[in-house]
């Protein structure tokens, strides 16, 4: 009876106070979960720089391998163009030279035409003029023979007289013009004989001037000596 009333006495703490065997399991589970999370998280800051160096390195070499391809394409672009420009230059100085000689080509042509025909011009003129004037002078025998048959005896002889003075007047003329000429030729015959007297007698004293620098030079040797 002491027993049973002793243990109705003493309260039963075992179901209030926890298990230390599970509060030690609960703190490691915590503590695996912590774990977890942070190898979690650093899983995703290493996979997230992972993917950002590799974004990085994946722009850089398609940064890289577009100016390599840049460069090439310009270059090579640059050596087309270059070719195809030598080949568009060739092809405009080829061309300009071929119109330039074409042109040149008809412009001779041209003043060659142009030639033949201003001499064919000149000669139609030159003819026609040979023409009219055969045509004038057949006018003027005509009409000297009309107005001879129209002229009395008498009149014919004076124009004939009248002819004959003019004739002579014209020898006179001419006669008087001959001898203004004869005069002229005398005076200019004339001025020439002066002119080679006074040249000779120019040389007659350079060369009597040039004996006596002779003779001097001589002397002066002689007396040296």
């Amino acid at each position: 009876m002491c027993v049973s009333s002793s243990i109705l006495e003493e309260p039963d703490d075992s179901d209030d106070e926890p298990d230390a065997s599970e509060e030690d399991t609960e703190h490691q589970r915590l503590h695996q979960d912590s774990k977890a999370v942070n190898r979690a998280a650093k899983g995703t800051d290493s996979t997230l720089s992972a993917n950002t160096g590799e974004s990085s390195r994946n722009a850089k070499l398609a940064k890289g391998a577009k100016e390599g391809k840049t460069k090439e394409r310009r270059f090579k672009i640059k050596a087309k163009y270059g070719t195809k420009q030598q080949g568009l230059h060739w092809i405009t100085y080829a061309t300009r030279h071929n119109l330039d000689s074409q042109a040149h080509l008809e412009e001779i042509i041209t003043m060659h035409q142009n030639n033949a025909r201003a001499k064919h011009n000149a000669r139609r003129k030159a003819l026609k003029q040979e023409e009219r004037t055969l045509k004038a002078e057949l006018k003027v025998k005509k009409i000297n023979l009309r107005r001879l048959e129209l002229m009395t005896p008498q009149a014919i002889l004076l124009d004939l007289e009248n002819r004959l003075a003019n004739k002579e007047n014209k020898k006179l003329l001419l006669q008087e013009k001959h001898a203004k000429l004869e005069l002229k030729k005398s005076k200019l015959e004339e001025a020439l004989k002066k002119e080679k007297t006074q040249r000779m007698k120019a040389k007659e004293a350079r060369c009597a001037a040039q004996e006596k620098f002779e003779q001097a030079r001589l002397k002066s040797n002689i007396g040296k000596s």
